[in-house]
């Protein structure tokens, strides 16, 4: 067996586990922390799943004449559902939502990009450029308007609805893509996000954007495009500077030049350098943000655990004085010391984390009613459970398809490349302190394959 093909059939294998994993993991919020119940549960759910895909006949796989209708008509109900929340829910500028304000409201009214830390000092890198620029940009032209994250994520929902479509048209057929967008159009934490200044949805269209123009795209001009789309991603999200990684690999296994990867990789480092070097003239020679080692810290100390817990960081900045520099090289020390002399430990972290990383999608609720509202009632529940039964269903959908399409998955590189960006996701995640809506970059993915449970296999996929 060639070397592509090993590594195609490694990649079909390593979504299975991915998916296997948020089987496992999925029971938690429910059972709490009891492993031996989730592997009791998840390990037959799994083994369900394959065997209904050897019998799984879609319903309506044959009626595609109404899938541009049904696409149009979700992308639209997913607005209105989405301004409905808002205006039921309104939302409050909370946490990291009120810092990338405050850092663009800092860029429009003093020119600068920095922060005001607790003693009263000045940080200038602690969060990637990228989504507060974007948001200075709008207030200049329209205002500092508290809207405006409202109307941009609507924006950003519809541009990616519209972008998937064309994915999944491409990959899939009309049918599926329309299935996709109706599950797109019903993501709980999404809609309920809509009205928070959060980077994820300028992100996601702009990353997947990104590799629609990689895979479908040939000459050096769009080269340089995605090269500078993919740099203002990085500096949006920083975990997707290892991604020219991918596209050498890309390149080896289709048998194709590594020219135009080159040169798109030269035009991301285009994009990034000037904001490094302005990093260094600042006193915080980081080429992105200064964040990384408070991330790596909160995952790698004696009071570190699998769920979010910020207050060991929080004492090293006390500690530290708030200097912006010393923190991010402190606490990057501090934690490969400790991985040093806990690798076991640290090793299991890795794989706890996941509990929380592939477990779950309740964050929109979490964030908008039980911290800002202060609502736990009913109404919260409930939603939690809707979002939850989502964030299973899809996983469900998406491992049928899996298996139902395992022959096209395992042979087309254009899927390989879709299937390497949720496992991408997952090992550069892993490093860091994890929250659930971390994994929302990798989401379309997992409904690209939701919506192709619902096509018919090809009789050698069986």
């Amino acid at each position: 067996m060639k070397l592509a093909e090993r590594l195609y059939h490694l990649t079909w294998l390593g979504f299975l586990a991915v998916a296997f994993g948020v089987y496992v993991t999925m029971s938690a919020r429910l059972v709490g922390w009891r492993p031996w119940l989730w592997f009791l549960t998840g390990l037959p759910l799994f083994a369900a799943t394959a065997w209904v895909a050897r019998k799984w006949n879609p319903p309506f796989a044959a009626v595609h004449g109404s899938a541009y209708r049904i696409h149009w008509w979700a992308v639209a109900a997913g607005v209105v559902i989405r301004l409905a929340y808002v205006i039921l829910v309104p939302p409050v500028q909370i946490s990291d939502y009120s810092e990338y304000l405050s850092l663009s409201r800092n860029l429009v009214n003093h020119g600068g990009y920095f922060w005001t830390v607790a003693n009263g000092g000045t940080w200038y890198a602690f969060r990637p450029p990228g989504y507060s620029a974007f948001l200075a940009a709008c207030m200049i032209v329209v205002g500092d308007n508290p809207w405006i994250p409202t109307v941009t994520n609507l924006v950003f929902y519809v541009l990616t609805g519209i972008l998937l479509y064309k994915m999944a048209c491409r990959w899939t057929s009309p049918f599926a893509g329309a299935v996709m967008q109706v599950l797109f159009a019903l993501w709980p934490s999404h809609i309920a996000m809509t009205g928070l200044a959060h980077y994820e949805p300028m992100f996601m269209w702009l990353l997947w954007l990104c590799i629609w123009w990689f895979l479908t795209r040939d000459g050096l001009g769009w080269a340089v495009i995605t090269g500078l789309a993919t740099g203002a991603s990085v500096l949006t999200r920083q975990t997707l500077l290892p991604v020219p990684i991918l596209w050498g690999l890309y390149a080896v296994c289709r048998g194709r030049p590594l020219i135009p990867v080159a040169v798109a990789s030269l035009a991301l480092a285009t994009t990034i350098i000037p904001w490094a070097m302005r990093n260094s003239s600042k006193g915080v020679p980081v080429l992105i943000s200064s964040n990384t080692g408070g991330a790596i810290y909160q995952g790698a100390n004696d009071a570190a655990q699998a769920d979010y817990n910020d207050k060991p960081v929080g004492e090293m900045y006390r500690k530290l004085n708030w200097n912006e520099y010393e923190q991010q090289v402190v606490m990057t020390e501090m934690a490969k010391d400790w991985i040093r002399r806990n690798p076991g430990r640290w090793i299991r972290l890795l794989f706890e984390k996941q509990v929380y990383f592939l477990g779950e999608d309740t964050t929109g609720f979490y964030w908008t009613l039980k911290i800002a509202h202060k609502s736990e009632g009913t109404l919260y529940k409930l939603l939690q459970l809707a979002a939850h039964a989502w964030w299973v269903g899809i996983w469900v959908l998406a491992a049928l398809a899996a298996f139902m399409h395992r022959d096209e998955l395992r042979t087309n590189p254009e899927w390989q490349f879709v299937l390497w960006i949720i496992l991408f996701f997952v090992v550069t995640a892993a490093p860091f302190t994890i929250q659930p809506r971390y994994h929302i970059p990798f989401i379309p993915a997992v409904l690209l394959l939701s919506g192709w449970a619902f096509e018919r296999a090809r009789p050698t996929s069986l």
